[in-house]
């Protein structure tokens, strides 16, 4: 498949199993071993912000590698485990951005290279931590 197809194949899991939450499309993009731990990882997310929204702002494919850059929005309306533990709901809307990288092979996405979000900027805004300003410079 083509780089400009492993991107349609990356959106559709941005666009279909998060924003419109057609859980069963993992089926026919992810392989087996990877549609699993996607699936937690959605179910997790939903639990915690159920109306979050992810835009894709930037889309890069090069050979079976596809890198997305996203931002997320959402309000913070279940537990959500984050990397300091579970944080009870607060009501508060965040907005934050991630980078996920995927390779693609034969139309399924088979492994996440990477991914990142703002997990910081989220626990600030939940209020959490404390949110302070940036230094001089930076």
């Amino acid at each position: 498949m083509s780089a400009v197809g492993n991107k349609a194949v990356v959106r559709r899991y941005f666009e279909e199993v998060h924003n419109e939450r057609d859980i069963a499309v993992l089926d026919e993009i992810a392989a087996p071993s990877l549609a699993g731990p996607a699936r937690g990882a959605v179910a997790a997310f939903q639990a915690a912000f159920p109306d979050y929204r992810i835009t894709i702002t930037a889309q890069v494919g090069e050979s079976d590698l596809v890198a997305t850059v996203w931002s997320c929005t959402g309000t913070h309306r279940g537990e959500w485990p984050s990397p300091i533990g579970p944080i009870a709901p607060t009501g508060k809307r965040v907005s934050f951005t991630g980078t996920t990288t995927l390779q693609v092979v034969e139309g399924r996405m088979v492994e996440v290279v990477g991914t990142n979000h703002d997990h910081l900027g989220i626990l600030q805004q939940v209020g959490a931590l404390p949110a302070v300003a940036p230094r001089p410079g930076a």
